[in-house]
């Protein structure tokens, strides 16, 4: 059997079939695709600057925590060294009332 060549006018057929669809799959990826517009670029820009503000303002907290934890550990610190600065002061009390009641005593 002898394939034949296909004549002209069909080769330009499959051409324009070729071009049409093409064309109609530009059509449909269009439309299917979002279009973004200054409104949505102008939206994502203050999404964004949103979660930056966020971020930052985490981060802050986080620092404020930190400092927060710090302080907490050295007032701690202190409230146990005044506790026992009272103890010895009281103990010292003490030993100087029994002096001083010795002395009384001896009177």
């Amino acid at each position: 059997m002898v394939k034949r060549r296909p004549s002209k006018g069909s080769k330009l057929k499959s051409k324009e079939r070729l071009e049409k669809f093409k064309n109609f799959v530009k059509e449909k990826r269009e439309m299917f695709t979002p279009r973004i517009t200054k409104e949505h670029s102008e939206e994502n820009e203050e999404k964004e600057q949103s979660r930056f503000d966020l971020a930052e303002s985490t981060l802050q907290l986080t620092n404020d925590l930190s400092d927060f934890k710090e302080r907490k550990k050295r007032l701690e610190g202190s409230a146990a060294s005044l506790e026992e600065m009272e103890y010895h002061l009281k103990q010292k009390y003490l030993e100087d009332l029994e002096k001083i009641l010795d002395e009384i005593g001896e009177l």
